[in-house]
């Protein structure tokens, strides 16, 4: 598949991905309005990421 095929298909499906969020979730995929949670996991790593999840799963459970 050459590069621009594969630009236009990655377009559509985002696409209907989008659109399939929208009418049925209510929400675009990429909204941060629409999201509990957002960690920046760059920025933190996999074990700080996980230290606090594991800490937010621990309180909202009673853990």
């Amino acid at each position: 598949m050459k590069t621009e095929e594969a630009t236009k298909m990655i377009y559509k499906v985002d696409k209907a991905r989008t659109a399939y969020h929208k009418r049925y979730a209510k929400y675009a995929p990429g909204d941060p309005d629409s999201k509990q949670i957002m960690i920046d996991s760059s920025m933190l790593g996999v074990r700080g990421t996980a230290e606090i999840l594991a800490e937010i799963v621990q309180k909202r459970f009673g853990l």
